[in-house]
């Protein structure tokens, strides 16, 4: 009968092991990073909306002598601003939507995880 001996086996080299903990360390940093992007979503959302108020103001001072001081631009001007406006505006709350949608799915995949 012929000697059976076993050989011995090993990982080869530069091969990790991926376990439960690395991948929960990489859900975490996605959560992580797409709170950050939701924040600064967020801010430029802010930045945007700043805008859309001074335009508002504009339109309709508060004040009397506002009235006197402002001078009007054309109805295609304050139109072409207004378009402006509104979709970046959109375009923004798009982009919090999304962002946001896939953050609540990252965190309820980590939850029941």
């Amino acid at each position: 009968m012929a000697d059976q001996r076993t050989i011995p086996t090993r990982k080869p080299r530069g091969v990790r092991v991926l376990g439960a903990a690395a991948s929960a360390d990489a859900t975490e940093a996605r959560v992580s990073s797409l709170a950050l992007q939701v924040a600064n979503q967020v801010t430029e959302l802010s930045i945007t909306f700043k805008a859309y108020q001074a335009l508002e103001r504009f339109i309709s001072p508060e004040y009397e002598h506002e009235v006197d001081d402002a001078v009007p631009p054309s109805r295609s001007e304050l139109g072409s601003l207004l378009h402006t406006l509104n979709a970046e505006m959109q375009r923004q709350l798009g982009a919090l939507a999304d962002t946001t949608t896939v953050l609540q799915a990252q965190v309820e995949s980590k939850r029941f995880a």
